[in-house]
């Protein structure tokens, strides 16, 4: 989701904190109750997962989906960099599985 003034990808726990600080339309209302629902992380972890996942070299689009689904298993990582043109190397996903581990909750 692209929602920031900077033009650039907003994990959902970011969107959750962004629209908190305004006075929303109903659209943004609804955008709101999806990311209070769907977040998994709170901002600070978002934006250190963010950061965390941006020095692998991926995508910002790929990092805030990462970011918002904290993905547990290959298939599910492999699912998420699909869109990616290039090969899937396998320790590229072993990478993002050992970061995104440090995040969740068990």
């Amino acid at each position: 989701m692209k929602v920031s003034k900077e033009g650039r990808y907003l994990a959902l726990a970011e969107v959750k904190e962004l629209l908190g600080e305004e006075a929303l339309k109903d659209v943004q209302k609804l955008a709101l109750e999806h990311a209070k629902e769907f977040s998994k992380l709170g901002v600070k972890e978002a934006k250190a997962l963010t950061k965390e996942l941006s020095e692998l070299d991926l995508p910002e689009n790929i990092v805030c989906k990462i970011v918002d689904i904290l993905p547990q298993d290959t298939d599910t990582i492999i699912t998420i960099l699909s869109t990616e043109k290039s090969r899937i190397k396998e320790d590229l996903i072993n990478k993002v599985l050992e970061i995104v581990s440090g995040y969740t909750k068990e």
